[in-house]
């Protein structure tokens, strides 16, 4: 068994690496590759839908009889999911995308609805041409739609002058100057208006002599009236007197 992790090799003395011949691949050879579904599309077989970003194992190949300014064509093949079917699909390099070749149909197509679009339009230049009402009724009709864009543009001109004429350094002179004025009111009414806590600090309360002598008067009648009524009950009440008796 060989050497699994080959770190050098052994080249003979007499080695001649001109002598080697580069090795040739066939044209049609089919290289496996694995990628992503670039659209959605439906199985012809099974009708099964295979959606975008779906991996699968590829094998890819080189359109030999067909290109585009030079660039090659290259045709991969994978299988339905369902049915096993084998689906290809080619690059297309003229619109930048890819297409179905066989065995299944893009769900979606951009290119169906320009081509579509593209259809209308000579059906419509193919009426007018034929039928001369349908020719004067697109005359008005694209003459209304140029009356609508000249008023578009003459207000939005007109209120670019409107916006022109506007000084915007004396628009903010002026907001400035009222913000400063309300400054100086707040900055006064600040000035008069004392604050409670000032008021409350500085405020000391003066009573007169006269209404000194009536408060302590009002404290001291019902002390006096309660002295009064202590000194009647001590009179009022019996006297017993206590003696001491001997015990023989």
């Amino acid at each position: 068994m060989g050497e699994r992790k080959v770190v050098n090799k052994y080249y003979p003395p007499d080695f001649d690496p001109l002598k080697l011949k580069k090795p040739k691949m066939p044209p049609d050879k089919q290289v496996k590759t694995r990628m992503m579904l670039p659209f959605t599309c439906k199985c012809s077989v099974c009708g099964t839908y295979l959606h975008i970003g779906t991996k699968f194992n590829m094998r890819k190949e080189t359109v030999t009889d067909e290109t585009y300014l030079g660039i090659e064509i290259i045709r991969f093949f994978f299988k339905c999911t369902r049915c096993t079917t084998e689906i290809t699909m080619k690059t297309d390099p003229k619109n930048h995308d890819y297409t179905c070749e066989s065995n299944a149909s893009r769900q979606y197509d951009e290119r169906r609805d320009l081509d579509a679009a593209e259809n209308a339009l000579n059906d419509m230049k193919l009426q007018e041409d034929q039928d001369p009402m349908k020719f004067l009724e697109a005359r008005t009709y694209e003459s209304r739609r140029e009356m609508d864009i000249q008023d578009a543009l003459g207000n939005i001109l007109e209120l670019n002058k409107v916006q022109g004429n506007v000084n915007f350094s004396e628009v903010m002179q002026k907001v400035l100057s009222k913000r400063s004025f309300a400054e100086i009111k707040r900055i006064e009414k600040e000035k008069t208006e004392i604050p409670h806590e000032e008021i409350s600090r500085n405020f000391v309360r003066r009573i007169d002599e006269d209404e000194a002598d009536q408060l302590l008067k009002k404290r001291l009648k019902p002390i006096e009236k309660t002295n009064d009524t202590k000194r009647s009950l001590f009179r009022n009440t019996p006297k017993f007197i206590i003696k001491k008796v001997g015990i023989k």
